[in-house]
């Protein structure tokens, strides 16, 4: 990746069509192309933390399904010095 980007507070939601164990999956891959392709300024690289929520078993709603992504995240970012 060239260019500028910022980190540390960004959230994104990313939708897709799997359950929750290829979430899990999902997330796993793209934290990985992140850290990959994304490095800060000292050459380390860049952490995404991520939360998962699977519609019908989090929630039914877009409120619900936010809401249990948040709380799947805090763990992680409660370990987190970055």
């Amino acid at each position: 990746m060239t260019g500028r980007f910022r980190w540390g507070g960004d959230e994104f939601v990313v939708l897709s069509d799997v359950d929750g164990v290829g979430a899990e999956a999902l997330a796993l891959r793209l934290a990985d192309e992140v850290g990959r392709a994304c490095r800060l300024s000292d050459g380390g690289r860049v952490m995404l933390h991520t939360g998962v929520a699977e519609y019908g078993r989090d929630g039914t709603d877009g409120d619900a399904l936010v809401t249990a992504a948040s709380a799947a995240l805090k763990p992680a970012n409660a370990g987190s010095d970055t």
